[in-house]
């Protein structure tokens, strides 16, 4: 899994815990501690949380600009 992340992370993918690489541009919203990707709920560990919502704010603000 870590290789493919490093091979994703160019192309705004960003891996929210163990098990999940999330597209950033497919995040609806966060709630209750989860990333919201179409109406799907998923779980954002308390490890990786503020790398993923670091990772979020710089890729919304890049597409805002």
């Amino acid at each position: 899994m870590k290789e493919i992340e490093e091979k994703l992370l160019n192309f705004h993918f960003f891996r929210c815990n163990k098990g999940y690489l999330v597209a950033l541009r497919h995040v609806d919203s966060i709630q209750d501690g989860c990333a919201v990707v179409h109406g799907q709920p998923l779980l954002i560990s308390r490890a990786r949380k503020n790398e993923f919502m670091d990772a979020l704010t710089n890729y919304v603000g890049g597409v805002v600009l």
